[in-house]
């Protein structure tokens, strides 16, 4: 029997991703970027493309801490100012013990995209950002 590459679990989320992107202007889509941790958060909102829009803040593991998040991004979708439309707003966080499930959770409920990014991929990005602390 012969089985189709897009039947395994990643080639159905890459293509789902993938016709995302292709169906949607990325000039469109705003980039939410959320470090989990255990009780205090960080996030920083930018463009498809990597520019930044609102520069790291922390918020905490609560749903007052979410609702930071909410405010943040409405000003800034309802900002005159802004050259942007938005239409989608997509979350990359990593997944990190269980501390990521509540703001997946939340962000669900909000209609976000929700990317999660697997720890052993961004290991050898934060690896220099260690070694460095320690020095210091």
């Amino acid at each position: 029997m012969i089985y189709s590459l897009l039947n395994q679990i990643q080639g159905k989320n890459g293509s789902r991703w993938a016709k995302f992107i292709r169906d949607t202007v990325t000039d469109h889509i705003l980039n939410l970027a959320i470090e989990v941790a255990r009780y205090t958060h960080k996030a920083m909102v930018s463009t498809f493309y990597g520019d930044v829009l609102v520069n790291p803040f922390e918020f905490d593991a609560s749903l007052t801490g979410f609702k930071v998040i909410k405010r943040k991004l409405y000003q800034l979708i309802s900002n005159s100012s802004s050259n942007h439309e938005i239409k989608e707003i997509v979350v990359g966080l990593e997944t990190t013990g269980h501390y990521y499930e509540d703001i997946v959770r939340r962000c669900h409920k909000e209609r976000y995209h929700v990317r999660n990014i697997n720890a052993a991929t961004t290991e050898p990005y934060e690896r220099p950002f260690l070694i460095g602390q320690m020095v210091l």
